[in-house]
């Protein structure tokens, strides 16, 4: 069960990421193993790791026990700007037979739902219009246990090439 105060720090972590347009500097990590050391060997799959603008793929996360941690439907698309990464897309996972959509960071009045969702995925998301070349998505799984000593967020990272 996600508690009323785990649910509005997931909200409010998605906002101020994207109003923000928070940026990563671009790690020294090899890009196949991104995300893995700050994560003790888990890893964020993006199958097929080539795609097309507007082609489905899917998020898996291996590597790691899932029990006791939640992503939400919301994942970071980002694409590399003056030597760091920073949001350009938010790419809304599909759930309950609904289709997953991808939509501009700076979208004014953006809502993000406050949906924790368990286990290590698949999750499909849809690859947002943009030019070919490679792009990073980041998803942030968080601890949904209680007790201050437990809470943590693990963030993860992927390549993915978009061709046209």
């Amino acid at each position: 069960m996600i508690h009323s105060a785990r649910v509005a720090l997931v909200v409010a972590v998605g906002v101020v990421s994207l109003g923000c347009q928070r940026s990563v500097k671009l790690s020294t990590v090899p890009p196949s193993q991104e995300g893995t050391a700050a994560a003790g060997g888990a890893k964020l799959v993006v199958d097929p790791m080539i795609v097309q603008p507007g082609q489905q793929a899917t998020l898996t996360v291996i590597g790691m026990d899932m029990t006791g941690f939640v992503g939400g439907v919301a994942n970071e698309f980002q694409v590399m700007r003056d030597g760091t990464w920073g949001v350009a897309y938010v790419l809304f996972v599909g759930r309950s037979g609904e289709l997953p959509v991808s939509s501009p960071a700076a979208t004014p009045g953006l809502g993000i739902p406050a949906v924790g969702l368990r286990g290590p995925g698949p999750f499909s998301v849809v690859i947002p219009e943009v030019p070919g070349g490679t792009y990073r998505i980041r998803r942030d799984l968080v601890a949904d246990r209680s007790g201050a000593a437990l809470e943590r967020t693990i963030t993860l990272y992927s390549s993915v090439k978009v061709v046209r």
